[in-house]
Formats: C-alpha cells, sequence, structure tokens
C-alpha cells in the first residue's frame, strides 16, 4: 500500500510539473499587437555616441577617396537601421524601440517595448518600418509609420517578410496548411488590402525584394539539409529555380548585374565555398575568399568621378578648345567581411554553426571589382574586433551590426 501511495505521488507530481510548465510556457506568448507608444518603457539605454568615437558621420551621397571613416552608430544594441540623406539615423533596437538620432541626440519614436523581435527592415524612403516578432514558428507582423508615429498591425502571421525596393509595398510569406501565400500590402493606400500572389508548397522560406520586377525565395537549408533558390516575378506571378537541392545553401543577389553570390557546403558537411552564380546558377566565378554571403553586399558606387576631354576647333571665325566632360564607368564591387583567420570557417559545418553563434570571427573589409577579380582593402584594424553582419549602405556610408557586441557600427566606403 504504501508502494502505491509513493508512485501515486509521483504521478501526480509529474502531472502538476507538466501543467505548471504549459500554463506558464503559454503566457510566455503574447498574440496581442504592439503596445502604443508611451505605454510601456524598456530597460535598454538611450543611445548615445561615445566620445571616443566620430559623433558627426560623412555626407550619405558623398564619396571619398581619403582614408575611411569608423565610428559606432549608438551605444544601444539595434538589429535594423536607416539613414536619410541629412544623416538622421533611425533605428530599431532589439527590445523593439524606435529612436532617431539627429546631431547625436536621441529622440524616441516609439517606445513600446516588443519581446522577441525576429527581424525588421525600413521601407525604401524610411518612412515605415515592419517588425516581425513573437514565438517561431508563426511571428507577427505589424508595421511602424515613422511621420504619424503610429503601428498598423498586419492580420495575417508571416514567416518573413521584405519591401519592395521601390515603393512602400510590404510583401509576406503567410503560412497555410499547404506551405505559404506570398503576398503583397500596399500601406501607401487606405483602401488597400493584401493580395496574394502565389501560393507556395514550401515552409522553411525566406523572402527578399531583391528589384521591383524580381523577388528571392530561398529556403533555409543547413550543412546536413539541402536547400534551393528561386526568383519570383511579382507582376507576371512566375517563380523560376535558380539553384537547387545544395547542402548549407545561402544566398543573396544583386539586381544591378542580375548574378547572385552563393554558398555552398563541402561534401564533407565542414566549410565550403562561395561562388558567383548567374540566373540559372550557372558558375560564373569561384572565389576564394573565406566567408559567408550575410557578411557581404553587392554594390555600385555613384559614378562620382568624371574626364574632362579638351579637343582642338577651329573655323573662319575662331580657333580655340571644347571640353567634353565624360563620366567615368560605374563599377560593380562585392563587398564583404572577411574573418582574419578561416579556421573556424573550414572546421564548422556552415552556416549552421556561425547562426548559432558557435563561434565568432575578427573581420577587415575588403571589396571585390566583379570586372577585373580585384581584391581591394576597404577597412582593417588590429586594434578593434568587428564580426560584421546584416551590411546595410547608405550612399557611401556602411552600416553593419557587430556580433560581438550586438551594436551597430558605420564605416565611410572608398568611391
Amino acid at each position: 500500500m504504501k508502494r502505491l501511495l509513493i508512485f501515486l505521488g509521483i504521478v501526480a507530481a509529474v502531472i502538476l510539473i507538466i501543467s505548471l510548465g504549459y500554463y506558464f510556457g503559454y503566457r510566455r506568448i503574447n498574440f496581442g499587437t504592439p503596445a502604443a507608444p508611451g505605454e510601456t518603457t524598456s530597460n535598454l539605454p538611450l543611445p548615445t555616441t561615445p566620445t571616443s568615437l566620430p559623433t558627426t558621420l560623412p555626407n550619405v551621397g558623398s564619396a571619398t577617396t581619403s582614408a575611411p571613416k569608423f565610428g559606432l552608430v549608438s551605444s544601444a544594441p539595434a538589429i535594423e537601421y536607416f539613414l536619410d540623406g541629412q544623416n538622421n539615423i533611425f533605428l530599431v533596437q532589439t527590445d523593439g524601440q524606435i529612436v532617431q538620432i539627429s546631431g547625436g541626440k536621441p529622440l524616441v519614436l516609439s517606445s513600446a517595448v516588443i519581446n522577441k523581435v525576429v527581424a525588421a527592415s525600413f521601407s525604401a524612403d524610411g518612412k515605415k518600418v515592419f517588425v516581425l516578432f513573437g514565438d517561431l514558428p508563426t511571428p507577427q507582423l505589424s508595421v511602424f509609420d515613422l511621420p504619424t508615429k503610429t503601428w498598423q498591425p498586419i492580420t495575417d502571421r508571416a514567416i518573413s517578410a521584405a519591401w519592395s525596393p521601390a515603393t512602400s509595398t510590404l510583401a509576406y510569406l503567410a503560412p497555410t496548411a499547404q506551405g505559404v501565400n506570398l503576398t503583397t500590402y500596399n500601406l501607401t493606400s487606405p483602401k488597400a488590402k493584401p493580395q496574394t500572389i502565389l501560393a507556395l508548397h514550401a515552409s522553411n522560406v525566406v523572402l527578399d525584394w531583391v528589384s521591383p520586377k524580381e523577388m528571392l525565395l530561398k529556403e533555409r537549408s543547413s550543412a546536413y539539409a539541402s536547400g534551393s533558390a528561386f526568383l519570383i516575378d511579382p507582376t507576371q506571378k512566375t517563380i523560376t529555380p535558380v539553384i537547387q537541392d545544395r547542402f548549407g545553401l545561402d544566398l543573396i543577389w544583386d539586381a544591378v548585374t542580375n548574378v547572385g553570390l552563393a554558398f555552398i557546403s563541402n561534401d564533407t558537411h565542414r566549410g565550403g565555398r562561395l561562388r558567383i552564380i548567374d540566373t540559372g546558377g550557372n558558375s560564373l566565378q569561384n572565389l576564394t575568399l573565406a566567408t559567408l554571403p550575410e557578411k557581404c553586399l553587392f554594390y555600385s558606387p555613384e559614378a562620382v568621378a568624371s574626364t574632362t576631354i579638351t579637343t582642338s576647333s577651329s573655323t573662319s571665325a575662331a580657333t580655340g578648345t571644347k571640353a567634353v566632360v565624360k563620366a567615368a564607368p560605374v563599377k560593380h564591387y562585392l563587398l564583404c567581411a572577411l574573418p582574419r583567420t578561416n579556421r573556424d570557417l573550414t572546421l564548422n559545418p556552415l552556416p549552421d554553426a556561425y547562426l548559432q553563434k558557435l563561434f565568432f570571427t575578427a573581420d577587415d573589409f575588403y571589396r571585390v571589382d566583379l570586372e577585373a577579380g580585384a581584391i581591394e582593402t576597404v577597412f582593417t584594424d588590429p586594434n578593434i574586433s568587428l564580426d560584421a553582419t546584416n551590411l546595410r549602405r547608405f550612399g557611401q556610408t556602411l552600416f553593419f551590426e557587430n556580433r560581438l557586441d550586438g551594436l551597430a557600427y558605420w564605416l565611410t566606403l572608398p568611391g
């Protein structure tokens, strides 16, 4: 009888523990919309610019041939950033607060604290920002309008989202029983409603809107699971495979040159290789760079240089010279943060180990001339440790997140 009572007591204790775990686990799931501005406070400090680093960014539209300049964006961790033409900085902090920094002074635009921020992104003009937050695999999506300081919740759940590179139209992947619906939503029109573009039999996928006529859809893969990537025409509602069934596949796409930077794992599931590919997945160039696509971006500096050609002219009326100004050709670059040692990138399963933060890197910045193949140093300082990711370019200014401290930094790019 005593053994039976002990057994029943153990069973009751197990049931109680499971019940409490379920109760508190469910309580942690926040299915509500973000709080209205001012209703909550954050434990994160207001961002400031340390006096040990520059407090003024170079003009966003200027290029420079002098030594690159480097600085810290703010002292508060941020997951997304935007720099406008007047050098005003806008941040989405890790706690969901949205902050503007002008002249080194912070202004909180939204004080709503959002738990479990998954992703955020500013629209092309910087007037809106979406925040994806909540519990995976179906987080919530909400859009904040910076001029009016108001939130607009999106009714659908979403696993990934991206802005049009030209307008304030938002695209997102809404999960369904069969996969996901690719949906677009024109947020500039009060009467507009979400429009389903394509129904896709996919689940673990990420969306990027690379040009007005092209979206990039890629499967989340690992060193032990193959993935594929596709280009979608949102107007024609067509989907075209780019590269399929590759282990460890990660890919970024350049709409200007219409090529991609693809990472593919090695057969040993350790390390991998980078290559430039075309829309058919064909390898155009194998790269010896030891890094990952998320530590790179394509960019083409604005044509700021010019060549003056002096030609002679002779007529019965006058003899003189004529100056003809010819714009210098625009070059196309691949900018990457390259680890100073490739040991971890060689011995670990990629991209898994990097994404899981099983190791960190100390990077320098280089750029590759995509036409000539020449590699140029952009920024290096042995006294500074940067594990750069989430690169964004605004004119000749680069913003990036340092995984070592979670802070955002800026770097002036050469012309």
